[in-house]
């Protein structure tokens, strides 16, 4: 007995029926879902950061920076930081940073800055090359101190920092009973879901007008958080010609953990003190650092470092090592050996010494016959 079927064409309509009533099923339940709150989307931002806790980032980056005047301050190509956290559930974060640059001297990596605290005493170290002669400097304050113009860039991409008017505020540092104000204030607002690569992103949109030197100044702002992780990807803030913005590029997971692993901030500032940056990272490695070190959190003063405390005003002072002697004492041959006198310069000195004679003479020599002519012939 023949097989009866439907015709092909009957089959195409079917298909494209079926399609039809799945769309417009999908568009009635995204019309009727509810957006995203920002309270739900604060908490959940709190909930990711907390698991940052335990965790140590290797981090290579780069920093350039210009003054307000667009003359360049400093320009770093390539920086190894060390970030350790501890995030207990209530109170600060602590933290952990260290910064080390590669030494022309021999190309060893060594420490340029580092900030730690441990809530409770906060210590600062800049390094001063050897060519100036000075210490390098220590501080010990006997409180919780971090200034954010100090490493913390990364820490940002983390969500533990903010900069300005940081939009990461929402997640981690306005506290509940303060939330409506801000919303209020920032007029922040679910926007749309969108696609973060193959991952899904909330985005929020908010502005905040304020009064600046006269004028009415609006700043606006953007802020995406990877769903369902709860991680901040993306923030912007402009106002004029001014611009802030941290851009997580590639996100890296450790034990099921999310984090940036790669990314970069850019700001372009003519109203501030700083003007502009460009700082770029990516992550080289992450692990658990032992619990030990909770109870010797803070990195050892580098050779060559006083440092002083700010609560007893007792200094203390780290011996140079062998290695900083070795660079002093290059230091001042290269100098000596500058302004040697050498067979050289020796034959340059006397060649120098014999023109300027010979052109006294022949200057001598002119006037002399100026001199004659005046007198054979006077006006």
């Amino acid at each position: 007995m023949e097989k009866v079927g439907f015709p092909p064409f009957y089959n195409l309509m079917f298909l494209c029926d079926y399609l039809f009533w799945c769309y417009l099923f999908w568009c009635l339940f995204c019309a009727f879902a509810d957006d995203p709150t920002l309270d739900d989307v604060g908490t959940g931002v709190r909930v990711h950061i907390r698991s940052y806790d335990g965790l140590e980032f290797s981090v290579t980056s780069s920093l350039y920076q210009e003054n307000r005047d667009g003359e360049e301050e400093f320009s770093l190509p390539e920086i190894r930081e060390t970030i350790r956290l501890h995030i207990p559930e209530k109170g600060p974060a602590w933290k952990y940073w260290v910064q080390k640059i590669q030494d022309e001297f021999d190309d060893q990596w060594i420490a340029s800055r580092f900030r730690a605290t441990n809530v409770k005493e906060t210590r600062y170290f800049t390094y001063f090359p050897e060519s100036e002669g000075q210490w390098s400097r220590g501080s010990i304050i006997p409180l919780y101190q971090w200034h954010e113009n100090e490493g913390r860039h990364f820490f940002t991409f983390l969500g533990l920092d903010t900069t300005g008017l940081s939009l990461l505020e929402l997640g981690n540092l306005i506290a509940d009973e303060d939330r409506n104000e801000y919303v209020e204030r920032y007029n922040l607002r679910f926007v749309k879901e969108e696609r973060f690569g193959d991952k899904n992103v909330w985005v929020f949109h908010g502005k905040l007008e304020m009064e600046f030197q006269g004028k009415n100044i609006q700043t606006d702002y953007k802020l995406c958080v990877l769903h369902p992780q709860n991680m901040i990807v993306h923030w912007e803030g402009s106002m004029g010609e001014d611009s802030l913005s941290y851009i997580v590029e590639d996100i890296g997971i450790f034990e099921g953990i999310c984090y940036p692993r790669r990314g970069r901030f850019h700001q372009s500032q003519t109203m501030g003190l700083v003007g502009k940056i460009d700082y770029k990272f990516e992550v080289t490695d992450v692990r658990r650092y032992s619990s030990e070190l909770l109870s010797n959190w803070f990195p050892e003063w580098p050779p060559g470092t006083s440092a002083q405390n700010i609560g007893t005003g007792k200094i203390t002072r780290i011996p140079p090592s062998e290695r900083q002697l070795a660079k002093v004492a290059k230091i001042q041959k290269d100098m000596l050996d500058s302004y040697a006198i050498t067979p050289r310069s020796t034959t340059w000195l006397v060649v120098r010494i014999t023109l300027v004679i010979i052109g006294s003479a022949l200057i001598l020599y002119a006037l002399y016959r100026m001199s004659e002519k005046r007198k054979k012939d006077p006006a």
